[in-house]
C-alpha cells in the first residue's frame, strides 16, 4: 500500500516511465525511479540499455545538489553491492542526501534482498516499501521469473517489442534446457510468435507465460492525468 495519493501517483510515473525501455536493459531489471521535492518532480531516471546506469543514479546524476532532502520514488528496492560497472545505488542515495526513499518492491536479487532499504534506514532514511507493488510486479514479472526459477519468462507476441530476445532452441536442447540457457545468460523477458506452432508447443509444455507488461499502458492511463509529465 501506498502511504499517500501523492506517493501512489509518483510511484506510477516512475512504472510509466521505466515501460518504453523494456526489453533494452538486459541482463538488468528496467527500474523506474522519480525524485521529487515539494511536491513537485526534480528528475527521473531508467536504467539504461545495456543495464547501466541503474535508474536512481540517473535522477540522482539529473537532479544534482537538489536531490538532498528530496524523495525518492523506485519500482525496485536500490541495490546493495558494488560491481565492476558501478557502485551500489543504496550508497549513492545516501551520498546524496536523499531523505526518503519508496520502493514498490523488494530485489529478490540475493546481493540485495532487503539489505539496500536495510542500509538506508540505518543512515536515517525513511523507507517505505510496497508502494504500487502490483504495477512494479508487472513491471519486473521477467526478471522475478529469472530469478525465480532461473529461466526467463517466455511470453507471446506479434512483434517482439518489449522483450530482450526471441526465444530459440540450440541443438540438442529441450524447451526447458533452452531456457535454462537463456536465463544462465542473463535473459529475462522472451518471446515466441503469437499463435505459432512454437507458441503452441510451449503453451502445451505450461512453460508460456501472459505478457502482464502488456497492460500497464491501460493500467497506468487510469491513474495519471493526460497533463501528466510520464503519460502517453
Amino acid at each position: 500500500m501506498c502511504p499517500g495519493l501523492a506517493d501512489d501517483r509518483f510511484m506510477a510515473v516512475a512504472v510509466a516511465a521505466a515501460v518504453p525501455l523494456l526489453g533494452s536493459t538486459c541482463p538488468n531489471p528496467t527500474v523506474g525511479a522519480v525524485l521529487v521535492r515539494d511536491g513537485e518532480i526534480i528528475s527521473t531516471g531508467v536504467t539504461q540499455p545495456g543495464g547501466r546506469p541503474h535508474a536512481e543514479a540517473v535522477a540522482l546524476a539529473a537532479a544534482g545538489h537538489a536531490a538532498r532532502g528530496a524523495t525518492l520514488y523506485v519500482t525496485l528496492e536500490p541495490c546493495a553491492h558494488v560491481s565492476p560497472r558501478g557502485p551500489s545505488c543504496s550508497a549513492g542515495l545516501i551520498e546524496a542526501g536523499v531523505a526518503r526513499v519508496v520502493v514498490a518492491i523488494i530485489d529478490p536479487d540475493p546481493r540485495t534482498a532487503g539489505d539496500g532499504v536495510a542500509r538506508l534506514a540505518a543512515q536515517g532514511i525513511a523507507v517505505s516499501v510496497g508502494c504500487r507493488a502490483e504495477l512494479a510486479g508487472a513491471l519486473h514479472q521477467g526478471f522475478l521469473t529469472r530469478l525465480a526459477t532461473g529461466r526467463p519468462m517466455v511470453a507471446a507476441s506479434d512483434d517482439g517489442n518489449g522483450f530482450e530476445a526471441p526465444f530459440a532452441l540450440g541443438q540438442g536442447e529441450t524447451f526447458e534446457t533452452a531456457l535454462d540457457r537463456m536465463g544462465g545468460e542473463g535473459f529475462s523477458r522472451v518471446w515466441v510468435r503469437q499463435g505459432s506452432p512454437l507458441a503452441l508447443a510451449l503453451a502445451g509444455r505450461g512453460l508460456l507465460m501472459a505478457d502482464r507488461a502488456a497492460d500497464l499502458r491501460v493500467s497506468l492511463a487510469d491513474l495519471l492525468p493526460p497533463a501528466d509529465p510520464a503519460a502517453w
